[in-house]
């Protein structure tokens, strides 16, 4: 155990972010502005996809938390909101720093803060507190909500409270603001993804009260099964017309789930005929065993081509596949690290999936969101053209 205060509270919390290597999770009542949060966090947090940011605030005033920084952290990682929050504590890895501080220029600065910082040892029960906290006590905070807020604070602006008090400490050196633009682009390609699992949870749970064919297997299976059939093998496919439309049909509410309940019972019929789900299962299977956790780092190129071979998305275009796999344009030390990150890293699925993509020749957009979707089939679509065009089928733009 160690004490922590004057502007050793806020340098000795810079240096376990920096060092990073799992999770850096907050709790703090009050968020200030954001040349003092980059200060005491660094920029490890941001940019090492390992690194799993989690945050827990009190946003029932908004004034309370600084509207700019609050969107920045949204941007890497979830943020939850607990009603009369009072606790003020910062978990790095298998350390803890509880303290009075909040994580404001204003507390490390110009307050008498105190602070104590735990081993692995004595943080156990707290991390597993916070952890409760969030799985049972919290709400997620949503970016559009943050976006709506009457209060437009620029995550620039100076923190009205405490004005009037002098400068006691010192702040470590600010990252420079570049190191963020630079992270913040890395999701370029896979923007518009948050919206797309919103529509397609949604398009599921409709799915899910008129039918369920394959109770025992996640849902997100079954769209996509359904999906397909009304790509490839409804009479006249018709999901196939929007492949390469971008606006999607003028459907209502009410009109959607009448689709949804004219197509179900044919694609029922079709399953019945059709080796669809055991297909599924399968590739499935094959993924999270060759891709697991504990074994993905002895990953060799045979297991490479096995999984790429559960693909839809390759097997349509057999020359990627073969350029893909071509010694020449990923060896396999590229490969594994490039899956694991999009599969086992911590970051934003967004900036996870851009990290991959960007690592990998011939491997594309279609094939990062298939991998995530085979891998943990509960939790992500299978995302390709033809559900993109199914989607727009059933009326959301994507």
């Amino acid at each position: 155990m160690e004490i922590l205060h004057g502007a050793k509270l806020g340098f000795r919390l810079r240096e376990l972010s920096d060092n990073a290597k799992r999770r850096v999770w907050i709790v703090s009542p009050y968020i200030g502005r954001w040349p003092a949060v980059s200060a005491l966090l660094g920029a490890n947090w941001w940019l090492a996809s390992t690194v799993l940011l989690q945050v827990i605030t009190d946003t029932d005033d908004p004034t309370n938390v600084n509207r700019g920084t609050l969107l920045r952290l949204l941007d890497r990682g979830p943020v939850r909101t607990i009603r009369g929050v009072h606790a003020k504590i910062y978990i790095i890895d298998d350390q803890a720093i509880v303290t009075s501080a909040n994580l404001t220029d204003t507390a490390f600065t110009k307050r008498r803060e105190v602070g104590i910082l735990l081993g692995k040892t004595e943080s156990s029960d707290l991390i597993a507190m916070v952890k409760t906290w969030r799985e049972t006590d919290a709400t997620e905070v949503s970016i559009d909500a943050v976006t709506e807020w009457k209060e437009s604070t620029s995550e620039f602006a100076q923190e009205s409270e405490g004005t009037a008090l002098p400068v006691l400490w010192d702040l470590p050196q600010k990252p420079s603001d570049s190191l963020f633009a630079a992270a913040g682009k890395t999701a370029r390609d896979f923007a518009s993804y948050r919206k797309f699992l919103e529509h397609y949870k949604e398009l599921a749970q409709e799915y899910s009260a008129v039918q369920r064919l394959w109770p025992n297997d996640p849902l997100f299976l079954e769209t996509d099964a359904f999906l397909n059939y009304l790509f490839h093998e409804a009479e006249g496919t018709p999901a196939r017309v929007f492949y390469d439309k971008r606006d999607p049909r003028a459907l209502t509410k009410a009109e959607r789930t009448a689709e949804i309940g004219k197509w179900a019972p044919e694609f029922a019929a079709w399953v019945r005929t059709s080796h669809d789900q055991d297909w599924r299962q399968r590739h499935s299977q094959v993924i999270r065993k060759l891709l697991a956790k504990d074994r993905i780092d002895e990953l060799g190129r045979d297991e490479v081509r096995e999984a790429v071979d559960c693909l839809n998305c390759m097997h349509a275009h057999r020359l990627i596949r073969h350029k893909f796999l071509n010694p020449a344009n990923n060896d396999v030390g590229t490969i594994r690290k490039a899956w694991k990150i999009l599969l086992h890293g911590t970051g934003k699925e967004e900036h996870r999936m851009q990290e991959c993509n960007d690592a990998l020749k011939f491997f594309g957009t279609s094939s990062v969101q298939e991998l995530l979707g085979w891998y943990y089939p509960d939790q992500y679509p299978i995302r390709n053209n033809n559900s993109d065009a199914g989607l727009r089928f059933f009326g959301y733009r994507v």
